[in-house]
């Protein structure tokens, strides 16, 4: 199974949409984070089992969230690109794609 890692940007989706979750009902917030960790499990499983936004982008959605995780498949390794609320223009994050995953803030 490839490993996983997040670009810097879609950490901080991740960690923002987690705080303000926490923030507004803890029980909410619990089950937000177990649902991001069954979708990396899934999408570490099954890379390719989720459909393509582009070319080279793939979006799993969240289940019981309104939130997908785009992500893009590099030989043995998946990069997390966002982790987007359904709501919002996906065009700022669309710029993240030239950030290189190998990077030490990426995880």
């Amino acid at each position: 199974m490839p490993s996983i890692r997040f670009l810097p940007g879609a950490e901080e989706d991740y960690s923002d949409a987690l705080a303000w979750f926490i923030d507004h009902n803890p029980v909410q917030g619990d089950r937000f984070e177990a649902a991001i960790e069954l979708a990396l499990e899934d999408i570490s499983a099954f890379p390719k089992r989720w459909p393509l936004r582009d070319e080279q982008t793939r979006m799993r959605p969240i289940t019981g969230f309104p939130y997908v995780i785009y992500y893009r498949e590099m030989s043995d390794l998946v990069v997390v690109v966002a982790v987007a609320h359904t709501s919002r223009n996906p065009a700022y994050w669309e710029s993240r794609n030239l950030e290189d995953p190998s990077e030490p803030d990426a995880s």
